[in-house]
């Protein structure tokens, strides 16, 4: 009832064309899902994936496993929605074809955008203890570049690509491993990559 009651508190406003919700796959449920389909506007449905590396989601204490991402991603296929999902690149001890594993998953479920975020480690938390007592270590704005021009050539070119970075939140204080500059100095960088080294989306997508 809460959640009806949020979403329908802005339907009045005649400028709002569609709705996105972006939730864990472990809370989806029918009832929420069948309100939202019989809205009259577009729904989209964003999927906190991350990684489909039960040992990564663990470690992340996500408090989901890659069942919960499976049935999430099957329910969503019974309604009109336009589905996406969140992953996570520079997960500790994560290798590439782990990162690659996670891509041909989503790949293989037909899904419609995805939103890439690079992981960033808060102080406070236990992941920013074991930074700081160098237990791990977390990916440089250079190593992600390459990471990104690793993987992107193996995502669907039917999938959009709505985000490559985690915003930038070194002006919180916060964040242990922020990026230095702004969002649109590493897409600069990332594209000047692209160009250089002649990869584009798809290319290795089979």
């Amino acid at each position: 009832d809460d959640f009806k009651s949020k979403i329908e508190s802005v339907l009045k406003y005649k400028e709002i064309k569609e709705i996105t919700i972006s939730t864990r796959p472990d809370v989806l449920k029918i009832p929420h899902l069948e309100f939202l389909s019989q809205l009259e506007m577009d729904v989209n449905i964003e999927i906190g994936v991350q990684t489909i590396n039960e040992r990564s989601l663990q470690f992340l204490n996500r408090g989901h496993n890659f069942e919960d991402i499976k049935t999430a991603l099957k329910l969503l296929k019974k309604y009109d929605f336009r589905v996406g999902a969140h992953i996570i690149l520079g997960i500790p001890n994560e290798t590439f074809s782990d990162y690659l594993n996670t891509i041909n998953y989503l790949n293989s479920q037909e899904i419609d955008e995805i939103k890439i975020h690079n992981l960033v480690a808060y102080r406070g938390t236990k992941l920013g203890n074991m930074i700081l007592n160098s237990e791990v270590r977390l990916l440089n704005l250079e190593e992600y570049l390459d990471l990104l021009l690793e993987i992107i050539p193996f995502i669907n070119p039917e999938i959009v690509i709505s985000r490559l970075f985690t915003s930038n939140l070194n002006r919180t204080g916060i964040a242990l491993n922020s990026f230095p500059g702004y969002k649109k100095d590493w897409m600069n960088k990332l594209v000047h990559l692209t160009d250089e080294k002649d990869i584009y989306q798809g290319s290795k997508f089979e």
